[in-house]
C-alpha cells in the first residue's frame, strides 16, 4: 500500500538527563554487545600476551657520608678537592646505570633470547633452551632472528632471512654455519629430549646495549622506609622468574665489584693525592722561610711610622668630608643656574635653599620679593604703572646680582676643591708608603703557619686512607635475595576482559550521546514546545507494522491508543475555533515533506469526526500524487479536478462513502483527486476551487482538505486561502527544530490560517511516555466521547 503512514523516529538522542535514560533504555542491547565484543578482544588479546613475572631483592648501602664507608673520597673533601662523591640517592641511581646493566646482560647472555609457541602466547625458554647458539662474528647491527626445528639429536632444520627472502637449511649440531647476518655454531643442550623434536624455536639476538635499555626499563629500585634511608628495594618484571631472579643477584654482585674497585681506585688516587702535595708543601715552606729572612734583613719598623698612621688615616677622612661637602655645594648651584634659566624669565620664583651660601640666599630672596611686588601692582595697576616699571628694574638688578654671586661662589668653591684633592692625594700616597712597608712581613708569617698546619694534616689524611682501605666492606648488603611468586603478574585476563567490556560499554555509550547530542529532530511535544509558541493539538503514536497491516489505513480500534489519540486530536481542533450555526469549518491539513503522515491524518480524523455522528467530508486536494485516493481504491475515479474542469456540475455524484465507517454514527464521505491534470496550481488558483469548498462547507460539519506538503508546492498557499484552520502535520524524528520558526511566520502572515500542529510518529516506549493503550486494558465499554 503507497500512502503517508506511520514513519519511525529517526533519532532519538538529546543531551539532558531524560533523554540519556531514553537512549538507554532503547539501545541497552547495543551496549550489551559492545561491552561483550570488548571484552572478547581484551581477553583475546590477553591471552596472546607473553606472560611476566616479578621478582624483588632487598639490599642495605651504606653511605657514602658516613664514617667508614668511602674514606678515600671523605678525605678528599676535606682536603678541598672535588672526589664526586654520592650519598644514598646517588647510589640507587648508580644500581640503575646502563653500564651494570650491560654488564649483567653480557653475563648472563640475556641479548641472546629462546622462545617457542605455546597455545596463543609465546613463551621464554630461559635456561631451558633445548639448543644453544653461539654467534662467533657478527656482520649487521640489526636484531637477528632465527628459527630452528631440531630433527633429533643429531640434526636441525634452520630457518632464517637473505634480504627478503625466507630460507631453510639442515645441519648438524657443532658445525659452523656462515650465515648472511652472522657465524655461527648451534650445539644441543640436556634439554633437548625427543618431546623436542618438530617443535619450532624462536631465538632472537640484539645488541647489548638494546637489551640493557629494554632491561632498565623494567627495574625500580625505591625506598620502602624514608625513616631508614639505608635500605633500598629492588623489583624486576620479565618474561621468565627464573630469568628475575638472576638479573637481580647478578645486577648486586657486579655493584659490589665496582664499588670495590671504585673504592681501591679512590685510596690510590688519595694517596697520590696526599703524597704529590706534602712533597710541593716541602719546597713552598722552604721558600717560605727564606724570603722571611731576606724582608728582616737590614729593615727596622719605624714606631713613629706606624703612630703616624692612624693619624693619617683619620685626616683623610676628614678632607673626604670636605670634598663632599663642596661637591653638594657645586651640585646646588648648578640647580640654582637651570633654574635661573628656564624660570627666571618667566617671571617665576626662585628656590632660596637654605644649604647655599648666605649672601645668595639673601640674593635669590630679594628677587622673590621683588617678582611678587611686581605682579600685583601689575595685575592691578598694569605693567606701564610707574610704580610696576621701577619693581621690574629692580627685579631684573636683583636676577643680576644673583647671577655675579652664583659665579663668585662657583669659582671659590672649585679653588678649594682642587685644593683639598691635592691634599688627600698627598695623604694618601704617604699612608700607601707606609703600609707598604709594614706590611711585607705578615703575609710570609700567615703563610709559613698555614703551610705547617697543612703539611701536619696531609700526615695525618695518609694514615686515615691506609687504615680505610684496610677495613672496608662490601657496599651492599643482602637483606633478601632475589624472591616472589613464580606466577605472572600479567596479563590478568579477567581484569583485562572486564576493562575491555567497560571501554566497549563506554564507547558505545559516547557514541550515542553524541549521536543524540547532534540530532535537533523534532521528536516530542516538549521539542515543539521549547521553540516555538504554536500549540500542538495531538500526538499520534508510531504503528508497529503488525498493528498497520492489521488496521490499514483507518484505525477504528475503540480500545487502542490510537483511538485515545484521534479523540484528543479531534476535541483540540473543535477547540481552535467556534462552532458555526450553519456548516462546519475547512480544515487544511499539510506537511512539510512526504511520507509525514498526513494521509493518515486526514483519514483517521474523517473517521473520528464521523464517530460521534458528524457529517464530515474529506477531499483529496494532493493533485500529483494522490495519496489518499491510491490508499482508498479511488484511483481512475472522477473527483475533485473534473469538477473544477466543469466536467462534472453536481458534486453529490462524485462523493463517496469513507471506506470502513459506513456504520459509524455520522457521515464520512470522500471526494477522490479525480483525473490528473498538468498543471494543479493553475487549476487549484480559479475561483471554482473556493466556490466549491464553500458550497461543501455548508453541508458538512467539517471539510478535511488533504493538501500537498508545505515545503515543496505552491498547491497548498493556495487551496490555504480558503480554508479555517491548518492543522501541520510533523513526523517524529523527521523535521529539524529550526524549522518550525518557519511554520511559526507562516502562521504570523497569515499565509496558514490558525497554525496547530499535529506531531505524528512518536516511539512512546523509546521516550518512556507510555500511552494508555500500552500500559492499559480497556473494558469492553465504548469510550468515544
Amino acid at each position: 500500500m503507497k500512502e503517508e503512514t506511520q514513519t519511525p523516529s529517526a533519532a532519538e538522542g538529546g543531551l539532558n538527563a531524560e533523554a540519556i535514560l531514553r537512549l538507554l533504555k532503547r539501545f541497552w542491547w547495543l551496549i550489551l554487545l559492545f561491552a561483550a565484543g570488548g571484552g572478547t578482544a581484551a581477553g583475546f588479546y590477553a591471552e596472546r600476551q607473553p606472560p611476566v613475572y616479578r621478582k624483588i631483592a632487598s639490599v642495605m648501602l651504606k653511605d657514602t657520608k658516613s664514617r667508614t664507608d668511602a674514606a678515600s673520597d671523605r678525605i678528599l673533601q676535606e682536603l678541598g678537592a672535588d672526589p664526586g662523591a654520592a650519598n644514598l640517592s646517588n647510589e640507587s641511581y648508580i644500581l640503575k646505570s646502563t653500564a651494570l646493566m650491560q654488564h649483567v646482560t653480557e653475563t648472563l647472555r640475556l641479548n641472546i633470547s629462546y622462545r617457542r609457541n605455546d597455545g596463543l602466547r609465546t613463551i621464554s625458554l630461559y635456561n631451558s633452551s633445548p639448543l644453544e647458539v653461539k654467534f662467533d662474528r657478527i656482520k649487521t647491527s640489526k636484531p637477528i632472528q632465527l628459527t630452528i626445528i631440531p630433527d633429533n639429536n643429531c640434526e636441525f632444520t634452520l630457518q632464517y632471512r637473505d634480504g627478503e627472502r625466507q630460507k631453510s637449511l639442515r645441519a648438524e649440531y657443532n658445525k659452523k654455519l656462515e650465515l648472511p647476518e652472522a657465524d655461527l655454531t648451534i650445539t644441543p643442550t640436556p634439554h633437548l629430549k625427543p618431546d623436542s623434536y618438530g617443535v619450532p624455536v624462536s631465538i632472537r639476538r640484539d645488541n647489548v646495549r638494546n637489551t640493557a635499555a629494554a632491561l632498565l626499563s623494567a627495574l625500580n629500585v625505591t625506598r620502602p622506609d624514608l625513616k631508614d634511608a639505608s635500605i633500598l628495594e629492588m623489583s624486576i618484571t620479565c618474561e621468565h622468574p627464573e630469568m628475575a631472579e638472576d638479573i637481580l643477584n647478578e645486577l648486586i654482585e657486579a655493584y659490589n665489584r665496582h664499588t670495590r674497585e671504585e673504592r681501591s681506585e679512590a685510596a690510590r688516587s688519595t694517596n697520590s693525592f696526599i703524597m704529590a702535595r706534602l712533597r710541593e708543601l716541602g719546597h713552598e715552606l722552604g721558600d717560605v722561610e727564606k724570603r722571611i729572612r731576606s724582608t728582616c734583613e737590614g729593615k727596622t719598623g719605624s714606631l713613629r711610622a706606624e703612630s703616624l698612621l692612624d693619624a693619617d688615616f683619620q685626616a683623610s677622612q676628614a678632607l673626604a668630608q670636605e670634598i663632599f661637602d663642596r661637591e653638594t655645594r657645586l651640585k646646588l648651584l648648578d640647580s640654582v643656574e637651570r633654574e635661573l634659566e628656564l624660570n627666571a624669565d618667566a617671571g617665576k620664583l626662585l628656590t632660596a635653599d637654605a644649604k647655599l651660601a648666605e649672601g645668595l640666599t639673601d640674593k635669590l630672596s630679594l628677587y622673590n620679593e621683588t617678582s611678587l611686588e611686581y605682579a600685583g601692582y601689575a595685575a592691578s595697576a598694569g605693567s606701564r604703572n610707574p610704580v610696576a616699571t621701577a619693581l621690574r628694574d629692580k627685579m631684573h638688578s636683583a636676577l643680576t646680582a644673583v647671577r655675579q654671586t652664583l659665579a663668585h661662589h662657583r669659582e671659590a668653591l672649585e679653588i678649594e676643591l682642587a685644593e683639598l684633592r691635592k691634599k688627600q692625594k698627598e695623604l694618601e700616597e704617604r699612608m700607601s708608603s707606609v703600609i707598604r712597608h709594614q706590611q711585607e712581613l705578615r703575609p710570609l708569617l700567615r703563610e709559613q703557619k698555614v703551610k705547617e698546619a697543612l703539611y701536619t694534616l696531609l700526615l695525618t689524611k695518609e694514615q686515615e686512607n691506609a687504615l680505610a682501605l684496610a677495613i672496608a666492606s662490601p657496599t651492599a648488603k643482602v637483606l633478601e635475595s632475589a624472591h616472589g611468586s613464580d606466577s605472572p603478574v600479567t596479563p590478568d585476563t579477567a581484569a583485562l576482559a572486564a576493562m575491555g567490556a567497560t571501554a566497549g560499554a563506554a564507547l558505545c555509550g559516547i557514541g550515542l550521546l553524541g549521536f543524540g547530542a547532534l540530532n535537533t529532530r523534532i521528536r516530542t511535544a516538549s521539542d515543539i514546545e521549547k521553540n516555538s509558541s504554536l500549540p500542538v493539538v495531538g500526538e499520534l503514536p508510531r504503528l508497529t507494522r503488525r498493528e498497520r497491516r492489521r488496521s490499514g489505513l483507518i484505525h477504528l480500534n475503540k480500545h487502542s491508543a490510537m483511538a485515545e489519540r484521534l479523540h484528543i486530536l479531534r476535541n483540540n481542533a473543535d477547540k481552535l475555533l467556534p462552532r458555526q450555526e450553519r456548516g462546519g469549518q475547512i480544515i487544511l491539513i499539510t506537511s512539510t515533506i512526504p511520507n509525514e503522515g498526513k494521509t493518515f491524518v486526514s483519514a483517521n480524523l474523517a473517521a473520528a469526526y464521523a464517530g460521534i455522528g458528524r457529517r464530515v467530508l474529506i477531499i483529496d486536494a494532493d493533485l500529483r500524487k494522490q495519496s489518499l485516493t491510491r490508499s482508498l481504491g479511488g484511483y481512475g475515479h472522477r473527483g475533485f479536478t473534473d469538477l473544477l474542469l466543469h466536467e462534472e456540475s453536481n458534486p453529490e455524484v462524485l462523493l463517496h462513502p469513507l471506506p470502513g465507517c459506513e456504520q459509524l454514527p455520522g457521515k464520512a464521505e470522500i471526494l477522490y483527486a479525480g483525473s490528473p491534470v498538468p498543471e494543479p496550481v493553475t487549476l487549484l488558483s480559479q475561483a471554482m476551487t473556493a466556490t466549491l469548498l464553500h458550497s461543501q462547507q455548508k453541508k458538512y460539519d467539517a471539510v478535511i482538505v488533504d493538501s500537498p506538503p508545505y515545503g515543496l508546492l505552491a498547491d497548498t498557499d493556495v487551496l490555504a486561502e480558503q480554508c479555517s484552520i491548518t492543522l501541520y502535520v510533523i513526523c517524529s524524528g523527521k523535521i529539524r527544530q529550526s524549522y518550525l520558526k518557519r511554520i511559526e511566520q507562516l502562521a504570523d502572515s497569515g499565509r496558514l490560517p490558525h497554525v496547530a500542529i499535529i506531531l505524528n510518529g512518536i516511539n512512546f516506549r523509546a521516550t518512556h511516555d507510555y500511552y494508555h493503550g500500552y500500559d492499559y486494558r480497556y473494558s469492553n465499554t465504548d469510550t468515544t466521547d
